[in-house]
């Protein structure tokens, strides 16, 4: 199965290094009519129509993962908010997300707010390189606790510097 990534800002077709089409966020949403409730659903925060975030999209088959940076503040802090299938993310996915955020849009601190009880979910951002920064109080919309993770590019191991 051929995967495809969907990218904003972008309006044209262009190709990325792993021979992926990057494409518009109308595309995107052409892609995966149902993305706003698929964001929602799986992460309990309503972003995906926002205009004021950037929005990645990978897919392959029936697979899907959406990476939105929502918050984007004026001092380069964002916030990373991930709904994904389970096993779409590859190394490969990765590091080209890693690029997206640091690089294209000069991210200079990167935050990742997971369930408090999702002890799998921390696991995982530990492995990819997020440090446990705190615990944010009623984040989600059911009022549950997050755990906050941070990432920064000269902490980031998908950048192959």
């Amino acid at each position: 199965m051929e995967a495809h990534v969907f990218a904003d800002p972008q309006s044209e077709v262009a190709a990325n290094q792993a021979g992926r089409a990057i494409l518009s966020r109308q595309d995107l949403i052409s892609q995966r009519t149902d993305l706003p409730a698929f964001m929602q659903a799986m992460t309990g925060v309503p972003i995906a129509s926002a205009s004021s975030c950037q929005i990645l999209g990978l897919a392959n088959g029936t697979r899907f993962a959406c990476f939105a940076l929502h918050n984007v503040t004026p001092t380069g802090e964002a916030e990373l908010v991930v709904a994904a299938d389970k096993g779409l993310l590859l190394r490969s996915s990765l590091r080209y997300l890693a690029h997206w955020v640091f690089n294209d849009f000069g991210t200079r601190r990167l935050v990742f707010r997971i369930p408090a009880d999702n002890q799998p979910a921390q696991d995982y951002a530990r492995r990819l390189g997020f440090t446990f920064e705190g615990r944010a109080t009623r984040y989600f919309a059911n009022d549950s606790d997050a755990s906050v993770w941070v990432m920064f590019p000269h902490t980031c191991p998908w950048l192959g510097r």
